[in-house]
């Protein structure tokens, strides 16, 4: 497929996405029984996502270890990458030194509240090179990729993906920020973030959120189903208030959530660091 010629910055580690100066994981692999609905498919894009990289370092490193095993195409971190600060010294100390380092030229990331606990996020912005608050960029397949950044104002993202949507009026959506819209977890719902899945009214795909530490899966809301995936580390979060569209919930188990997509449906599984898939199902677009 045809790749847009976007602006280039200094986005995830290598990559070249369009982005704006204001500012847990998923991949179905053959290993794990591909469906023969996606295999069949005209054209497949795997992602793997996790957020919240809560110590012990073992934790941390076995979910980049299994994001690595998966060999997906893209891996989509949530935010809260670095505890309990995110200073650039931290980072180059621990994300730095993790093994999701080796997924480095296909990392796409979006900051977390641990991010801005260093005034401005300072350290996020320069241990990823001049990462963009908030980015919009190509997946192949028909999927567009828009990682955002629930930490700032969200009317200028607002603006930004109505227009982007606009240009692109048939794209699948992967949307990605840090604090969710709907967790059963501590944190629980987050309000504010309405204005983003509002953003999205109409489109079929995707929303991935961290923050609470644990996994869950939504019902879809219109076409796009909402997932928290905060279970890149200890994912030691309680569940305080089960709500009504959580479908699955899992707490204490580290793992990531892999996506396949394809211009037909989006296959989706969470895996725990055992390899075992504990999540899957299909939805067609």
């Amino acid at each position: 497929m045809k790749r847009e010629a976007p602006t280039r910055i200094k986005g995830r580690i290598g990559a070249t996405v369009v982005g704006f100066a204001s500012t847990a994981l998923i991949v179905l692999t053959l290993s794990f029984g591909l469906p023969s609905s996606a295999a069949a498919a005209t054209c497949t894009h795997k992602v793997v996502a996790a957020g919240d990289l809560t110590p012990p370092k073992s934790d941390i490193n076995a979910t980049g270890e299994l994001a690595q095993r998966l060999n997906p195409d893209s891996a989509v971190l949530l935010g809260d990458l670095q505890y309990p600060t995110g200073t650039l010294s931290a980072f180059r100390k621990g994300f730095g030194q993790s093994s999701w380092m080796a997924l480095s030229n296909r990392l796409f990331t979006v900051p977390g509240n641990h991010e801005y606990r260093d005034p401005g996020a300072a350290g996020y912005y320069a241990f990823f090179d001049g990462v963009a608050p908030y980015y919009i960029t190509n997946l192949d397949c028909g999927w567009r990729l828009y990682a955002l950044n629930s930490e700032i104002s969200l009317s200028p993202q607002v603006a930004a993906v109505t227009k982007d949507l606009a240009k692109y009026p048939t794209a699948k959506v992967l949307v990605a920020w840090h604090r969710p819209r709907y967790s059963s977890g501590e944190h629980g719902n987050q309000p504010a973030m309405q204005k983003l899945m509002d953003a999205f009214a109409g489109r079929a795909g995707v929303a991935l959120a961290g923050h609470d530490h644990h996994y869950e899966r939504f019902a879809l809301v219109g076409d796009v189903r909402p997932f928290v995936v905060g279970t890149g580390g200890s994912s030691g979060g309680g569940v305080t208030n089960v709500l009504s569209r959580s479908q699955f919930f899992l707490t204490g188990v580290p793992g990531v959530l892999s996506l396949t997509l394809s211009d037909q449906q989006v296959d989706w599984s969470f895996i725990d660091t055992s390899q075992v898939v504990r999540d899957r199902g299909t939805d067609s677009l």
